[in-house]
């Protein structure tokens, strides 16, 4: 969960800040890829000792029981952030358009600082209802 929650919210932030660009294109099509992609597919393309990577003997020769090893939690992790990055990006979308976002840009905030401290607070708030 610490990896979909530091990968996907890193990617909804970049994408939230630059729409509309070539970074959030990049970032929206890594988000789709990412909840195309089935579940199991990536620890067993990740793990190569698995059953989906090699002949069933060699598996059952060296296989002693369930074990999730770090790429295959590192996967899971990534896919998972992919669906977290597509709905905190709209709810951060949303939130920037609030008058609050605006008023806070106005009286010369950063973008980074209306971004952090104003609509993603109140975007996580609303995405958890």
């Amino acid at each position: 969960m610490f990896v979909a929650a530091a990968a996907g919210l890193a990617l909804a932030l970049v994408s939230a800040r630059w729409p509309d660009s070539w970074v959030d294109w990049l970032a929206r099509i890594a988000a789709v890829a990412g909840v195309s992609v089935p579940v199991f597919w990536l620890p067993c393309c990740s793990w190569r000792s698995s059953p989906c990577g090699s002949s069933s003997s060699r598996w059952a020769a060296t296989s002693r029981g369930p074990v999730l090893p770090g790429p295959a939690c590192l996967a899971l992790g990534l896919v998972y952030s992919a669906s977290l990055a597509r709905v905190s990006r709209a709810a951060l979308l949303e939130e920037l358009t609030r008058d609050y976002c605006r008023t806070a840009r106005a009286k010369g905030a950063s973008r980074w600082g209306v971004l952090l401290d104003h609509a993603l607070p109140n975007a996580m708030v609303r995405w958890s209802r």
